[in-house]
């Protein structure tokens, strides 16, 4: 929107006409520069401004002060485009309507501004067509005015200039929302919310209402905030982001049964998106219904494979070992896959299970894993393999696992003398 108004501007400033300097054969810098502006050349228009004789009493300062404001907007200067837009809406309100024939009379062409000690100034005519010109010019100054605030941060200036700038703030629905972002961050909340509202019964929206539960969420008023969302999904139309939104606001607002709701009905509805099939394991684990969850991982895992793994741990969790091990067939990544089934063998004590994956493990490059040797170690010790066990031992320098493996030698040692006390 700011670029179209910009352009605008030049052109309007563009079609205010020459200087009487350039019909004698001098170079109007305004025009070049506005000329520039638009075709990016921003260095080059500058230095066509300053060539600009500031002190001529010709000088359209409306003008010249628009050009300036609009350049420093497109370099990012803001606040020298502030400043410039300022003066260009203070010089705009001083302009006086000057018909043709006293625009032709020398004597009268350099009154064109209010307060001028000419007696001109008593023949001046109140021109509808000039009035509503200036008006609009006026307008979108204003409206350039408010973007440049909003560059500085400046967000309540930003929205008393929206205001002042007639139609241009008012005639579409972005407007609205830009309001409302200006008033939301300086904290009027409820002004906020009005511009939405305001915006949205105007141009039926439905932008509008995704940026009002936004902002009732940010509230935490999830009650309000879930029926706007319910309103927009219905009106904008089904999409992903969106139901896992209204889903995430649900679980915020304990309303665990509507989001389950939600996340089955955008499961079904995007089938090959993940997300709605995690969000709904970890509700229900939360809900303390782990098989449920897992099982959800599990059709999961099948739309991304990424997520075996993980619905091979849920399984494990809910002590689910024999589905856990058919899951974990499918674990491509085999180290991976081996850390698994051995975490599995070791918490139902198949300890000859695990000395058994000694040669998958060594070929995987698990022997720099001392976390695995331990284990390892620890399983040739309980089935009694004392020899393969001391030198698994023996690979280990991890401080703490090291204190275990003490422990171990010294029982082994106990074993060798009295295996009674090891059975």
């Amino acid at each position: 929107m700011i670029k179209k108004i910009l352009l605008v501007l030049m052109l309007m400033v563009c079609a205010s006409g020459a200087d009487e300097n350039t019909k004698k054969g001098e170079v109007d810098h305004m025009a070049i520069a506005i000329a520039m502006v638009y075709d990016g050349k921003y260095d080059t228009a500058k230095s066509e401004l300053d060539l600009v004789d500031i002190n001529s009493p010709e000088l359209d300062r409306a003008k010249y002060y628009t050009i300036k404001g609009t350049l420093a907007s497109k370099t990012n200067q803001h606040e020298q485009a502030v400043e410039n837009f300022i003066k260009a809406i203070d010089e705009t309100k001083k302009l006086v309507y000057v018909s043709p024939k006293e625009a032709q009379d020398k004597k009268r062409k350099y009154l064109f501004k209010i307060g001028s000690t000419s007696k001109v100034v008593q023949e001046i005519k109140i021109d509808p067509e000039f009035e509503r010109n200036r008006q609009i010019k006026i307008e979108r100054l204003y409206a350039n005015l408010s973007q440049s605030y909003y560059k500085l941060k400046e967000y309540k200036k930003s929205v008393e200039a929206l205001d002042l700038s007639g139609e241009n703030g008012r005639n579409k629905s972005g407007l609205f929302a830009f309001r409302a972002d200006c008033y939301w961050k300086v904290g009027e909340h409820s002004n906020a919310m009005e511009a939405l509202n305001y915006g949205y019964k105007k141009f039926s929206d439905v932008q509008l209402l995704k940026q009002k539960y936004f902002y009732l969420s940010e509230l935490k008023l999830y009650k309000a905030a879930v029926e706007t969302a319910k309103v927009y999904i219905d009106k904008a139309g089904k999409k992903e982001d969106d139901y896992l939104y209204l889903a995430q606001m649900l679980i915020q607002a304990k309303q665990t049964e509507d989001a389950i709701m939600i996340l089955e009905e955008g499961k079904m509805i995007f089938p090959s998106n993940p997300t709605f099939g995690l969000m709904l394991t970890n509700v229900y684990l939360k809900k303390e219904m782990p098989h449920t969850g897992a099982t959800i991982l599990e059709n999961t895992a099948n739309i991304d494979q990424k997520y075996l793994k993980d619905s091979v741990e849920a399984f494990r969790q809910v002590k689910d070992y024999s589905h856990a091990l058919y899951l974990n067939l499918h674990v491509v990544d085999q180290k991976d896959n081996i850390k698994q089934k051995i975490a599995m063998h070791l918490e139902r004590g198949e300890f000859e299970q695990i000395t058994g994956l000694k040669d998958a493990m060594m070929r995987n490059g698990m022997h720099d894993d001392e976390n695995m040797i331990y284990v390892l170690a620890y399983s040739y010790y309980m089935v009694g393999d004392y020899e393969n066990a001391e030198i698994y031992l023996q690979l280990i320098n991890d401080n703490d696992l090291f204190q275990k493996a003490t422990i171990i030698r010294k029982n082994i040692e106990k074993c060798k003398v009295n295996p009674r006390e090891c059975v």
